[in-house]
C-alpha cells in the first residue's frame, strides 16, 4: 500500500494547471455557487474535507473518504476539476492508479451534471461500452485476468440493465422516437465492440482468446435484448400520432448520417497505407448499405411517411455508427487489430449482393440475386452517395426464405433491420 501511495504521490506532483485553467475553474465554481444558493432549510453541518491538513500523499485515502460522505456538487468541480487528475484518469484501466478517479468520480460527476432523462440514459450506454473498452485494452495487452474480466462484466451488465430501464422510462413518457434513437444507438455500439472483441480474440491466443471471445458473447445476447426492444419501439412510433415529432426526428437522423458518411469518408481516405484493404473492402460495402437506407428513408420523406423515413434512417446510422467504433477502437488500441501493410481503395464503387432462394408449393426452387453498385464521391465539403441495383428474379409464384450472407472477417453480425 505505502508503495502505491509513494507511486500515486510522485505522480500527482507533475500533474499541474496553467494560470487560465485556475480562473476558469474558480469562475465555473462561483457561477455555479451562484446559481444555487444554500437556503437556511438546506444547511446542515457538513465536516469539511480539510478538517486535517491534506497532502497528495493522502488523496486516495481522501477520495475514498468523499464518495461516501460528500455530494455537494460544488465541491466535486473543485476537487478534479481544480486538479487535472480528472483527464489524466480518463485512459486509465483496472490496475492503473488513478482508475478510481475515472469510475468513482469522473463518472459519479457526469452522472450529477446529466440533467434530463434522455442524457442520463445516455450516460448508462456510455459507461456500458467505456467497460468493454477496458476490456478491450486489456486483452490487446494480455492483461485481462478472470477476476478483472468478471468485474468488468459485472459492471456492463449494471450499466446495460440501467440504460434498458431508462429507454422504459422514455416509452412510459411517450417519448418514443428518443427511445427508439438510444436503443438503435447502444445496438449499434454493441454490435461494434462484440465484432472488436471477436476480432481481438482470434489474434489473441492462449487463455486470452477464450476471455474475450467470453466477453463478446455476452455482448453479442445483450445486443440481441435491445435490438428486440428497438423494433418493438419503432412500431409503436409508426403508430404515433405526433407526426411533427416524428418528421422532426427524421429530419435530425438524416442530418446526423449525411455527416457520419462524410466523416468516414475523409477517415478511410487518411487511413490510406494504415488499415487493411480486407477491413476496408468490409467497411466500403457496409457503408454501400448505408447508403442504400438513406436513399430509401429520402423516398419515405418524399412522400411524408415520416415514422419510416426516421426507421431507415435509424438503420444507416446503425451502420455508420457501427463503422466509426470499429475505427475509433482500432485508433485507441494503437492500430493493432485492423492494420496491415495495404492500400485502401477510396471512392470505387462498392458492391453488395444478396442471393435469396425462392421455394414452391410444388418443391421448385429459383434464385433472386440483386447486386447494388454504391459510389461514394467526396468534392470539396459535398458527399455525394448513387445506387444502382441488378436484380435476376425468380419464375413467377415462388417463394420462400432468404439465405443468410456467409460470415466476414471483421464485421461478424449482419445488418439487422
Amino acid at each position: 500500500m505505502n508503495k502505491d501511495l509513494k507511486k500515486l504521490h510522485n505522480h500527482l506532483k507533475g500533474i499541474v494547471m496553467t494560470q487560465e485553467e485556475k480562473r476558469s475553474t474558480r469562475g465555473a465554481v462561483l457561477f455555479y455557487i451562484e446559481q444555487n444558493p444554500y437556503t437556511a432549510s438546506e444547511k446542515s453541518s457538513v465536516v469539511s474535507p480539510y478538517q486535517s491538513e491534506i497532502s497528495a500523499w493522502s488523496f486516495v485515502k481522501v477520495l475514498h473518504n468523499f464518495r461516501f460522505q460528500y455530494t455537494s456538487l460544488a465541491f466535486a468541480i473543485i476537487l478534479i476539476a481544480g486538479s487535472g487528475i480528472s483527464a489524466a484518469a480518463e485512459g486509465t484501466v483496472p490496475g492503473d492508479l488513478l482508475y478510481v478517479v475515472k469510475t468513482d468520480v469522473n463518472e459519479n460527476v457526469k452522472g450529477w451534471l446529466a440533467i434530463s432523462h434522455e442524457s442520463k440514459v445516455s450516460l448508462e450506454a456510455q459507461f456500458a461500452e467505456t467497460r468493454l473498452k477496458e476490456v478491450e485494452k486489456l486483452a490487446v495487452e494480455n492483461k485481462l485476468s478472470p477476476e478483472v474480466k468478471a468485474d468488468l462484466e459485472s459492471k456492463f451488465k449494471t450499466h446495460a440493465d440501467n440504460f434498458k430501464a431508462g429507454v422504459k422510462v422514455l416509452e412510459s413518457q411517450g417519448k418514443l422516437d428518443a427511445a427508439a434513437g438510444a436503443s438503435s444507438k447502444f445496438e449499434s455500439s454493441l454490435n461494434a465492440h462484440e465484432n472488436v472483441l471477436l476480432t481481438v480474440g482470434e489474434t489473441s491466443g492462449g487463455d486470452a482468446t477464450a476471455q474475450t471471445i467470453s466477453v463478446a458473447e455476452m455482448v453479442k445476447a445483450e445486443a440481441t435484448v435491445v435490438s428486440d426492444a428497438r423494433v418493438v419501439i419503432e412500431e409503436k412510433v409508426k403508430n404515433d400520432t405526433d407526426i411533427s415529432s416524428t418528421e422532426t426526428s427524421a429530419n435530425d437522423s438524416a442530418t446526423l448520417v449525411k455527416g457520419d458518411v462524410s466523416e468516414l469518408t475523409i477517415a478511410f481516405k487518411e487511413s490510406k497505407g494504415v488499415l487493411s484493404s480486407d477491413f476496408l473492402d468490409e467497411a466500403n460495402s457496409r457503408l454501400g448499405e448505408a447508403s442504400v437506407a438513406i436513399s430509401d428513408a429520402y423516398s419515405k420523406l418524399q412522400t411524408k411517411d415520416f415514422a419510416e423515413a426516421y426507421i431507415l434512417f435509424q438503420k444507416a446510422h446503425r451502420i455508420t455508427g457501427e463503422i466509426k467504433t470499429m475505427l475509433n477502437a482500432d485508433k485507441e488500441l494503437d492500430s493493432k487489430i485492423y492494420t496491415k501493410d495495404t492500400t485502401i481503395k477510396t471512392n470505387n464503387p462498392t458492391t453488395a449482393t444478396t442471393t435469396t432462394v425462392k421455394v414452391g408449393n410444388d418443391g421448385s426452387s429459383a434464385t433472386t440475386t440483386a447486386t447494388t453498385t454504391i459510389s461514394v464521391t467526396s468534392v470539396g465539403t459535398t458527399t455525394t452517395i448513387t445506387a444502382s441495383t441488378t436484380i435476376v428474379s425468380p419464375a413467377s409464384g415462388v417463394s420462400g426464405a432468404t439465405v443468410p450472407a456467409p460470415k466476414t472477417n471483421f464485421f461478424k453480425k449482419p445488418i439487422t433491420q
